[in-house]
């Protein structure tokens, strides 16, 4: 299996602290490698003690890269076995369960109410419409049908953001309610069947391990080029693989023209988003992807009218770039507005009046 993974700048890399090397930087994250081997429990409260946390991987095809000199190592990730495989997006337990067993429970899928009102099961990178609650106030829940077609993880935030979370049943009365709902297609609702977590609880679609006997995960490096993931016991030691982030990358499920989704990025967060590297660069492709949507979303990125030199809102030159075709648009015929295309995740000049979904940044204090 090709991954291709953080491989650690060893020999050149900045010192954070004494005992740390500072593995690659970026606009938005850090990634750091301990020099100290630890547990996997030590590994994660080191982590969350000195930066944000152990490393999270959003899939097994895309991750970061950078170079190495390293012939081999071990070091810890933030993927661990749950205690429970079955579980609600909201948190909350799964006491009520009329429906079959998913599949497999290492490998994740996501229940999907269907158009004959059963309850079967998915794999969660396909893309429905989905089923969020909305809490009023006390304690009653409002379930809202969404028409939007997103996977199991972007359907998730899109309702942590409009509303309160996908869709969760825990009686009978809210089991009748929703199978009362009527769709065209099936859709999305809050239950996931995977007995892995990411130590941060970032949302994933993917399955990793394929070792169902062991509770913790080690990143190998073993030949300079190819690395992958592996389960093992979780008393190690090996060193950690941490990670801090800088800015937080907020995808906004609102749809805005250019101008709007810049004036609500600085009232709300501390600006649009800005990409400064090719490791911001696979950072801001994650987490598309797992968001599930489909198009462009706008970004940070403005042409110059006069001058015609493309900047980031941040004040930031654009010095690394993703370009389609690999060179800047050029006056006159550009459009003076910057979006990232979901499919290649390439950037792109577009019309600044078209209203679309877009990305903040929220910097980390």
């Amino acid at each position: 299996m090709e991954m291709i993974v953080l491989l650690l700048l060893l020999c050149a890399g900045v010192r954070s602290q004494e005992s740390d090397t500072l593995v690659i930087g970026g606009h938005i994250r850090q990634f750091i490698r301990s020099n100290i081997k630890m547990n996997w429990s030590d590994a994660q409260t080191y982590c969350r003690t000195h930066f944000t946390e152990l490393l999270t991987m959003y899939n097994q095809k895309d991750n970061y890269t950078a170079p190495t000199s390293a012939p081999s190592l071990e070091l810890w990730t933030g993927l661990h076995r749950r205690n429970s495989s079955l579980w609600w997006s909201n948190g909350d337990p799964v006491d009520f369960t009329p429906w079959s067993n998913a599949p497999n429970t290492d490998v994740p899928y996501c229940a999907t109410v269907t158009t004959n009102n059963n309850i079967t099961w998915e794999t969660c990178t396909l893309r429905l419409p989905f089923m969020c609650y909305h809490k009023d106030i006390g304690s009653s829940y409002r379930y809202i049908l969404i028409p939007e077609w997103m996977s199991w993880c972007g359907a998730r935030s899109y309702c942590r953001q409009r509303h309160t979370d996908l869709a969760v049943i825990r009686n009978q009365s809210q089991y009748d309610e929703v199978m009362q709902i009527k769709s065209i297609s099936p859709f999305w609702i809050g239950l996931k069947s995977n007995g892995w977590e990411w130590s941060d609880g970032e949302c994933f679609d993917y399955s990793f391990v394929t070792d169902t006997s062991r509770n913790c995960t080690y990143f190998l490096n073993y030949n300079q080029k190819n690395s992958d993931i592996f389960a093992r016991d979780c008393d190690g030691p090996f060193e950690a693989l941490c990670y801090k982030d800088l800015m937080t990358v907020e995808i906004i499920y609102q749809k805005m023209d250019w101008e709007e989704a810049l004036q609500y990025c600085f009232d709300n967060h501390h600006g649009m988003l800005t990409i400064t590297s090719l490791h911001d660069q696979m950072l801001v492709k994650q987490k598309l992807s797992s968001a599930g949507l489909a198009g462009h979303v706008w970004v940070g990125l403005r042409q110059s009218r006069i001058f015609g030199f493309w900047m980031w809102t941040s004040d930031v030159p654009v010095k690394w770039h993703n370009w389609e075709g690999g060179m800047a648009p050029e006056m006159p015929l550009s459009y003076n507005c910057g979006a990232v295309d979901l499919k290649g995740f390439k950037w792109s000049d577009q019309n600044c009046l078209v209203k679309r979904y877009f990305v903040c940044e929220r910097r980390k204090l």
